[in-house]
């Protein structure tokens, strides 16, 4: 029979773990972020924080985000055709391009001094151990994984666009684009590359998204630095069809799940196996080729070899000389982009 005095003692020492428990947290807290040394900011109502180097930033959720983690201090034309033809048109949007160089950003550059010279765009520099202190993926970036990758840059863009919406809100753009029409009044929306994944470099989700933290988390818990795709595509992919409740990407806007997806023309109207007639003369104008299409993607994964020569009146050529002139002027003298 359970003696009453057995009870007492099994209650107090219950009592004994509950009290060590809150006791020893904060020191497991601390313990923690033991190598994270947070810096807060108080932004007005409505507005979030942004940790800059040796900058503070307070940003709302209309905002377009690009990121350039190859530790370049500088943008190339094609990079600056993304942010410029952006910011154009979306007006009402701040254009904000996050940086990782190891010096400062070179403003002295002709580029980029015109591009900061754009109203709503800003060009902030970042270091990403600062910048990432006391967030979800904090510890997916000091284990060093993605320094084991040939994609770093790209991985590391990866992880930056899931936590950047998730946190801010507002639209994720990979830097190989070009802006065609606005996609300001788009909500909860991503674009699939050909019905079997969703790409991952066109993000426009609200602040605080379930979806983009699951695809956060998923990425840091399940990241692979020998697979280009599975961190990318893969994660947004898998984790709509699990938000949604539906195996078929086709059926994802009707699913009920408050997310639209796109199909492949409003950003792919070139698939990847034919990128290369973004870099040759077409027979049709581009409001024929691409009237149905946000944007360009130009598979810069693919196409990176291929030099824009200028003068060539390529659908590539002709996109940046209407909707990115500084960028086009730039790319003019050298000849190329």
């Amino acid at each position: 029979m359970f003696s009453t005095r057995l009870l007492k003692k099994l209650l107090s020492v219950i009592f004994a773990c509950i009290l060590l428990t809150f006791a020893i947290y904060p020191f497991l807290v601390k313990e923690e972020y033991r190598d994270c040394e947070f810096q807060s900011f108080n932004c007005e109502k409505g507005y979030s924080f942004l940790k800059g180097f040796k900058t503070n930033h307070c940003i709302n959720s209309s905002h377009i985000f690009f990121v350039e983690t190859s530790h370049s201090s500088t943008l190339n034309a094609r990079q600056a055709c993304a942010v410029e033809s952006s910011a154009r048109h979306n007006p009402s949007f701040q254009v904000t391009v996050l940086m990782t160089p190891e010096t400062p950003i070179d403003f002295g550059n002709s580029l980029m001094a015109n591009l900061e010279k754009l109203s709503n765009v800003e060009i902030i520099r970042v270091d990403l151990e600062s910048f990432l202190c006391r967030t979800p993926i904090w510890y997916w970036y000091i284990s060093g994984k993605w320094k084991k990758s040939v994609w770093k840059a790209s991985h590391l863009s990866d992880a930056l666009r899931y936590f950047l919406i998730w946190n801010y809100g507002g639209i994720y753009l990979d830097m190989d684009i070009v802006m065609l029409r606005s996609m300001e009044k788009l909500r909860n929306t991503a674009i699939t590359e050909n019905w079997d994944r969703v790409a991952s470099g066109i993000l426009v989700f609200d602040k605080g998204h379930k979806l983009m933290r699951k695809c956060m988390l998923d990425f840091a818990q399940n990241y692979d630095p020998f697979n280009f795709v599975a961190n990318g595509p893969g994660v947004i992919s898998r984790n709509i069809r699990k938000f949604c409740d539906t195996d078929d990407i086709s059926k994802v806007s009707g699913a009920g799940c408050g997310i639209d997806i796109l199909p492949p023309v409003a950003a792919f109207p070139i698939p990847y196996d034919k990128f290369k007639d973004y870099f040759v003369r077409s027979s049709k104008r581009n409001s024929e080729l691409f009237n149905e299409s946000y944007l360009l993607h130009v598979w810069n994964k693919y196409s990176k070899e291929s030099k824009l020569v200028i003068g060539q009146n390529s659908p590539y050529e002709l996109a940046m000389k209407e909707h990115c002139p500084i960028a086009y002027e730039y790319a003019f003298q050298m000849g190329y982009a």
